[in-house]
């Protein structure tokens, strides 16, 4: 939330911010900052929702900000890139492992994620660039691909 207000800031044009989840580590923190700092008109603060929803607000989306300290997987991310949307991601966990160069990487700190969001919302090419990558690196997670790998193992397995 602190990066954002900053992006705010500093970007002529800026988008409004959703955010979609439970409240997790440091929300209470989080939410006094967006009252202080009167962000309540542009911060919307949905809460969980269902995939369907969540899908959909995702194919409404500039760019999905995915700035985790540890991620075991990273299905939110890939979600966002199998729906065209751009990611801004963190380098921690699994995320580099299964975004690969799908992603825009930054730093977790405040002038790091803002530099982040104003060039993901702004700079089309380079938006435009992650995109088409993050279509075809979602397609390595398909559940297809992954039922044809687990019968090859299997097969292979039962023949050894």
């Amino acid at each position: 939330v602190k990066s954002y207000h900053q992006y705010r800031r500093q970007t002529n044009d800026p988008i409004d911010l959703v955010l979609i989840g439970t409240a997790g580590y440091g929300w209470s923190e989080s939410e006094k900052f967006i009252n202080k700092n009167n962000l309540s008109d542009v911060v919307h603060v949905l809460g969980w929702q269902s995939d369907e929803v969540s899908n959909q607000i995702h194919i409404g989306a500039q760019a999905f900000v995915f700035i985790s300290q540890y991620e075991g997987f990273g299905i939110p991310a890939l979600t966002s890139l199998a729906l065209s949307v751009p990611v801004l991601a963190s380098r921690h966990g699994s995320l580099p492992e299964v975004l690969g160069s799908a992603a825009y990487y930054v730093d977790t700190t405040v002038d790091s994620v803002s530099r982040g969001m104003a060039t993901i919302t702004i700079d089309q090419d380079f938006r435009n660039k992650l995109i088409e990558q993050g279509r075809e690196r979602s397609h390595l997670y398909s559940w297809d691909r992954t039922a044809l790998l687990t019968k090859e193992l299997l097969i292979k397995n039962t023949l050894a």
